[in-house]
């Protein structure tokens, strides 16, 4: 097993970033959120276990491929996930050596089947429709006339405003007037669509395409309310640029570009003994995950709540995250997601794990098929961009409603390539 310098790297940025993290968590973040049920950090016997399997789970990485779609997947997992896990459990509350085993367990069963896949699983598709395109016409062009579209309904069903103040109101409101295709369609565009216009847009040196990309996602937030297809649009434009000048490690320049923020947090704090970076990226993005991860791993192996079924998930058909959000969080109306393995194991049990890992260990094997014949650099970026989505939605969410299934299908119909 050779050890490149650019894992040995990543590691060392990852380690620095929890070290950052702790900083900013100890003296800032945890203080200012216990009403939301953040305590402080301890140590106990559950980091001891975690750090085994935290050794684990690296060997697993450095035996990983860093430019194939499962190799960008596992670097995810590992550092946009379990790190934080492994770190800041305990800001839960819940220090259970039962619980963080069985976590522990779920992430490194995720990462060895990611690295099977890579390894030994090399199916040949032998489609020539998923070699070249069927239709010879630009998806580009497939792609901004289905946002004009969804643009134009939501436009008509919702109106628009772009205050931030009643943006949550906008997301409930569309939560009750969007159904049936719009709300799948408009999911599929802000998520998926819009993202991989702004990667082809820089890729394929189409630059206008990047302008409705942006456009159409500040339209979504005037629309619904939500940020996130923003930072996914500027994700997928830096990734392009990263790749088409020859860049070939996305997760060393995806965990640089979350170390730098956290050090920017932590200049911030130092100057203004204050940061608005740790309060609005470090809390919710880092902190605010293992926390939900343990409430999670409390709902499924704990003693506190006994409506579930470690073979089939919840005896009930509630949605499990809103079971989180009033069991552990004190409100119904919150929707606590996490990642899809922690997520669909809750819902589904031990079946619907397993079913889980299968699915993604085939999608992203053939990814790896369209990568290696098609030559194009999209493929890597659906993989990122799946693989960044199923930190807060389940496999199958993330790939229907987000849009990961109809873009994969765009780009097997129609021509994606460098003209």
């Amino acid at each position: 097993m050779k050890i490149s310098s650019e894992k040995i790297q990543i590691v060392f940025l990852a380690t620095l970033s929890v070290f950052m993290v702790w900083y900013l968590g100890t003296y800032q973040i945890i203080e200012m959120n216990h009403y939301m049920g953040m305590k402080e950090l301890t140590s106990s016997l559950s980091l001891f276990i975690l750090f085994i399997y935290a050794i684990a789970i690296l060997i697993v990485f450095f035996m990983s491929h860093q430019s194939s779609p499962q190799g960008i997947f596992i670097g995810v997992l590992i550092f946009y996930s379990f790190i934080w896990f492994f770190a800041f459990h305990s800001v839960s509350g819940y220090t259970d050596v039962k619980l963080v085993f069985y976590g522990g367990l779920i992430f490194l069963l995720s990462v060895l089947s990611l690295l099977f896949s890579e390894k030994y699983l090399k199916i040949n598709y032998g489609m020539a429709t998923f070699r070249n395109s069927l239709f010879n016409i630009r998806v580009e062009l497939v792609i901004t006339a289905l946002l004009i579209l969804v643009a134009i309904l939501m436009y008509k069903k919702l109106g628009i405003s772009f205050s931030f103040i009643d943006s949550y109101d906008r997301r409930m409101i569309a939560r009750e007037e969007i159904h049936g295709f719009l709300a799948y369609l408009s999911g599929m565009s802000l998520n998926g669509l819009a993202p991989l216009l702004a990667f082809l847009a820089i890729y394929n040196h189409r630059y206008l395409y990047l302008i409705i990309a942006l456009v159409f996602v500040f339209l979504g937030f005037g629309f619904i309310g939500t940020k996130a297809p923003i930072g996914l649009v500027v994700m997928m434009s830096l990734l392009a640029f990263y790749l088409a000048r020859g860049g070939k490690n996305i997760l060393l320049l995806l965990v640089l570009a979350m170390t730098s923020l956290i050090f920017l947090a932590l200049v911030e704090y130092l100057l203004f003994d204050y940061s608005w970076i740790s309060d609005i990226y470090i809390r919710r993005a880092l902190l605010v995950v293992p926390q939900i991860q343990m409430y999670f791993l409390d709902l499924m192996f704990g003693e506190s709540f006994n409506s579930f079924s470690l073979l089939t998930g919840l005896v009930n058909d509630k949605q499990v995250t809103y079971v989180i959000g009033e069991v552990y969080m004190g409100n119904p109306e919150t929707n606590a997601n996490t990642i899809s393995f922690f997520k669909v194991m809750a819902q589904k049990g031990v079946l619907g794990y397993l079913f889980n890992i299968i699915f993604l260990v085939i999608f992203f094997s053939f990814m790896a098929h369209m990568l290696k014949h098609s030559k194009h650099g999209v493929w890597l970026a659906i993989s990122t961009l799946y693989s960044v989505i199923l930190l807060e939605q389940s496999y199958s969410t993330a790939f229907i409603t987000s849009g990961i299934a109809l873009c994969s299908a765009l780009l097997v119909f129609f021509n994606y390539k460098i003209s």
